[in-house]
Order: structure tokens, then C-alpha cells, then sequence
């Protein structure tokens, strides 16, 4: 396998740090606010998918349902992005 381009890559404050899943819509990474530690999960759509706008929308509900929820038992999600290439992400607690 080739190595990923987003290693090492900041998105905001957060350096990526390593891949640590995938599915069908995504690629799931952790990332580090390198002065206080703070780990991230960084949840980042499929470069193809980033231009269905069916997609993207579909990405920024799954942010908006779960905060609405606002459960102890749901993972907080608490900012949400796009790279320069137009892929869009979010940001969220890593466990």
C-alpha cells in the first residue's frame, strides 16, 4: 500500500496522525491538537463523493443529528470542514 497523503497534514489545529477505519462514504482518522494532546476523530467523505451534493448533505445532517441529540452516549461532533481539494469533513470526539 502506498502512504496516505493526509498523514502528517493539519486540518485547522489538529495534525493527522493515522487512518483507523473506512466505509462506503468515508475514511475515519485520528488527529492531535499538538500543544495540549487533544485527540480527534477526524471523519473525512470520499474525494468522488465530495462532489455529490447528495452526499455532502447527507455528511452535514449525520453532524446536525447527532448534536441535536445531545447525549452523553453519543459522540459530540464539534466542527466541520473542507480541504482544499473539496473533500469535506468532521471533527469529533475520539474514543
Amino acid at each position: 500500500t502506498g502512504s496516505d497523503p493526509l498523514i502528517g497534514a493539519r486540518l485547522g489545529e489538529y495534525v493527522v496522525e493515522e487512518r483507523i477505519g473506512q466505509g462506503g462514504m468515508g475514511v475515519v482518522y485520528r488527529a492531535r491538537q499538538p500543544l495540549i494532546g487533544k485527540q480527534v476523530a477526524v471523519k473525512l467523505l470520499r474525494g468522488s463523493l465530495s462532489k455529490d451534493p447528495a452526499a455532502v448533505q447527507r455528511l452535514i445532517t449525520e453532524a446536525q443529528v447527532v448534536n441535536a441529540i445531545g447525549h452523553r452516549g453519543i459522540i459530540d461532533i464539534f466542527s466541520f470542514g473542507e480541504l482544499p481539494d473539496g473533500r469535506r469533513y468532521f471533527l469529533m470526539e475520539y474514543l
